[in-house]
């Protein structure tokens, strides 16, 4: 049949793009793995390489099967726009598919949503590939243009350039035509939907060994793209409304005050529980990117990695039951300048629910009277921090571009601007007005973790990346302290330090979500270590507990400071300690901590695990030997994930400006 035999060429080009990447995936990464195993797993991907065939070639082989059926001068024409339209979008994927297999070496993974996030910095991401791994940035460099080359081939060959087809109907083939496309369309449903199983193939498919090595070979970077930009999972009802809302009062804080905004609450006024009396302290918020808890003296790990911070353990208030509540950078931010969690999936930095109403730590704070800043030595453009930051209060906020047209001379890096640089920066304008509550973010410890010299750490390449930045933090942290202390407003200042979340990389589920949080304020508070569970939800009415309180704020966390006795307020009963977290990065992952026990549950599958989150850590599930805890933990993530959901698509965080004046004024429970 005329035509036919193009398609077949190139939907062969479209699955051999995807599959040479996973080739070279399984080459480049291999360690200790069985061959035979090895083989297995990438057999086993070719069921997803078919996956995203519909998208690699599928556009072109619908419409061009759908071009067989007629013929003439302008259906050539057409049919040679088709082609090169193809030849781009199959280069276009293959930097999907490039990106994507880069981030195993980071991550452990392929990307998600995070490519989204990831376009703008595709040439710093190509630069470090040559800089730090010539095999793959060749690969990389190459297979994209072999494959171009290819397609163009194949093109000028089947007449893109110059058309041999009929153009007269060939009447006899007419029904066989149709029927062949009628066949095209059912064979490319069935084959992005993974097979005739009941539900559509799915990412945690893959997952079906110990070895993130061979979960991964079978993946491809395109399917887990696609897979992961879906967002109504994450507004899924499991109560009704008012349940839900009813229940939720169980594991907040008393002082609601509006019926049409369940989240908004008053904090009584609230006193500092030290010798000497500090009205309104300066607040530091020192956000450690990737900054696991796990390599701490204080839970067991070589003392040499963190030296510095260690020390200030001892010198301060610190949360050895601390977690994050997601997975990325902008889960960790979100649920501390906000107060509510992140989804499971895309970040409501990168949605349009950015622009509802939220109360906003630095807002709260301002409203207090506290000049609010944030300072990053990278660019603020990265999940939408430029216009997130003034939205949720902050009065100034500097990136890499704004620290530059301040005229402050740095050495910039791949990054932006180097920690110490960064450190250097904040610290200026910390020393600018007395009442100031000032966030820095760091970001060494992000890849390519950036150190001035690399230590032998680990036989692993890339841990030994990470781990020598962390050090070199780490140093930075002691360096910024010293100089703090020569200021003469360091005895009125608190400085908390907290991670945005883990590094991800060998770590089991509960070290995969614990975060180290100091409270370091020695002329204030005497050294302590606090052993219930709290997470970045805690940090928004923790930090307005630290200043004073009597506000209103809306935060689905708890004051933590008035449980571990740092504050003095009037007597109230607070919810049993607990963390819930949502996963990111579209894992579709809610979690609920407490006590002995961390249950983990998946939003698009019935798939429960429930592990010990104490010592002695075990892989053992308890699911079926604990069914009723898990029953009641699972009712708890659920609703407390349905909530900040509900309240997000509602817009019912934080009142207009005219309603919340009128609140603010008689903090009365509207009707």
């Amino acid at each position: 049949m005329p035509g036919y035999g193009r398609l077949l060429i190139w939907a062969v080009i479209g699955l051999a793009s995807v599959s040479a990447h996973r080739i070279f995936f399984a080459a480049r990464f291999h360690g200790e793995e069985q061959i035979l195993d090895v083989i297995v797993s990438f057999a086993a991907g070719l069921r997803f390489d078919l996956a995203v065939l519909p998208v690699v070639s599928g556009p072109y082989i619908l419409i061009e099967s759908i071009l067989f059926q007629f013929a003439g001068r302008a259906i050539d024409i057409a049919r040679r726009a088709l082609m090169s339209l193809q030849i781009i979008w199959l280069s276009i994927l293959n930097i999907s598919l490039y990106a994507s297999t880069f981030n195993y070496s980071v991550n452990e993974k392929h990307l998600g949503w995070e490519f989204f996030a990831y376009i703008n910095d595709l040439g710093s991401l190509w630069r470090d590939v040559f800089e730090k791994d010539v095999a793959s940035g060749l690969f990389y460099g190459l297979v994209p243009l072999v494959f171009l080359a290819g397609a163009i081939a194949v093109f000028r060959k089947q007449g893109g350039f110059h058309s041999d087809e009929p153009r007269r109907f060939e009447t006899r083939f007419k029904k066989r035509k149709l029927f062949a496309t009628l066949g095209i369309f059912v064979l490319l449903g069935i084959f992005l939907r993974g097979g005739l199983q009941q539900s559509p193939l799915r990412t945690a498919d893959a997952m079906t060994t110990d070895s993130p090595y061979l979960n991964n070979l079978k993946l491809n970077g395109i399917f887990t793209v696609l897979n992961d930009s879906r967002d109504s999972l994450e507004f899924k009802s499991f109560y009704s409304r008012e349940e839900n809302i009813k229940t939720m009062t169980q594991f907040l804080s008393a002082g609601k005050i509006s019926k049409d905004y369940p989240l908004l609450r008053r904090m009584p006024p609230r006193t500092l529980a030290s010798a000497r009396p500090v009205s309104h302290p300066r607040v530091i918020l020192v956000v450690l990117e990737s900054f696991s808890s796990k390599f701490l003296a204080v839970h067991g790990y070589d003392p040499s990695i963190a030296p510095q911070f260690n020390e200030l353990i001892h010198r301060g208030v610190y949360f050895r039951r601390f977690f994050a509540t997601g997975g990325r950078s902008a889960n960790g931010l979100f649920a501390m300048f906000a107060g509510i969690p992140d989804r499971a999936g895309r970040t409501i930095l990168r949605s349009s629910q950015i622009q509802n109403r939220f109360g906003g730590l630095a807002g709260i704070l301002g409203r207090k009277g506290y000049r609010t800043f944030f300072v990053h030595g990278g660019d603020l453009k990265f999940d939408n921090l430029n216009t997130a930051l003034p939205h949720l209060g902050f009065s100034e906020s500097y990136g890499r571009d704004e620290i530059a047209a301040t005229g402050f001379q740095a050495q910039p890096n791949v990054l932006g601007y180097d920690d110490r640089d960064a450190f250097r920066f904040f610290l200026g304008q910390m020393d600018k007005k007395d009442q100031s509550f000032g966030v820095i973010f760091t970001q060494n410890t992000h890849f390519p973790y950036i150190a001035p010299d690399y230590k032998d750490y680990s036989k692993d390449r890339v841990a030994n990346l990470f781990l020598s930045s962390y050090h070199y933090v780490d140093s930075l942290i002691g360096e910024f302290v010293r100089e703090l202390e020569k200021r003469p407003y360091a005895k009125d200042t608190i400085v908390l330090f907290v991670a945005d979340h883990t590094h991800h990389a060998g770590l089991n589920y509960i070290e995969d979500r614990s975060i180290p949080f100091l409270v370091y304020a020695p002329s204030l508070f005497s050294p302590a270590q606090i052993d219930f569970d709290a997470s970045q939800l805690d940090i928004l009415p923790g930090i307005v507990s630290l200043t004073g309180g009597n506000a209103l704020y809306a935060s689905m966390g708890n004051d933590p400071f008035l449980r571990a006795g740092l504050v003095r307020g009037e007597p109230e009963v607070l919810p049993e300690p607990f963390a819930f977290f949502a996963g990111g990065s579209n894992t579709n992952v809610i979690g609920w901590i407490q006590k002995d026990r961390i249950a983990i549950r998946w939003l698009d599958r019935d798939t429960p695990l429930f592990l010990t989150s104490t010592p002695p850590i075990t892989g053992e599930n308890f699911a079926l030997k604990e069914k009723s805890r898990l029953d009641d933990y699972t009712a708890h993530m659920r609703h407390y994930h349905q909530y900040a959901r509900t309240l997000e698509k509602e817009n019912r965080i934080w009142p207009e400006p005219d309603e919340l004046a009128k609140l603010e004024k008689d903090g009365k429970a509207s009707p």
